[in-house]
């Protein structure tokens, strides 16, 4: 849990944490799913050279749209990436052999308003001629 929290979760306190872990192992971390009033099951043709690559930036125009429009989106892959799931969800859609399942994206009004997340300086993720490098006179 830490990789993907960072230092911050070693100020948590343990009842958060337990919360939290919890909620990531049940299998209830996509079940806002059930309620959203639209989701859409992108899949991408087996046979084609970059099938996740192609559907990743078809989902982001999606996503970039609906926050245009007022809609709120939520890119989900937990459904899908065990493939007994994905053979579930085919299933259920009648999606045929030769489609993969790549996300669900949520759409619907949001509840809520979040604000944006804390970003890096550019400078902290921006590397010269090779990684780690830094451009001269940065830190």
């Amino acid at each position: 849990m830490a990789e993907r929290f960072g230092e911050k979760i070693k100020t948590w306190p343990e009842e958060k944490k337990k919360r939290v872990f919890e909620k990531l192992t049940s299998g209830k971390v996509s079940a806002f799913l059930a309620e959203a009033p639209v989701n859409i099951v992108v899949c991408a043709y087996k046979n084609v050279w970059d099938p996740r690559e192609d559907c990743s930036a078809a989902i982001q125009n999606m996503l970039l749209m609906a926050k245009a429009l007022g809609l709120g989106t939520c890119w989900v892959i937990g459904p899908v990436t065990d493939v007994r799931d994905e053979m579930k969800v085919k299933e259920l859609l009648n999606i045929p052999e030769e489609y993969k399942i790549v996300s669900v994206v949520a759409l619907g009004y949001p509840d809520e308003d979040p604000k944006p997340r804390p970003r890096k300086e550019l400078e902290e993720v921006t590397f010269y001629e090779r990684f780690g490098q830094k451009k001269e006179g940065t830190r």
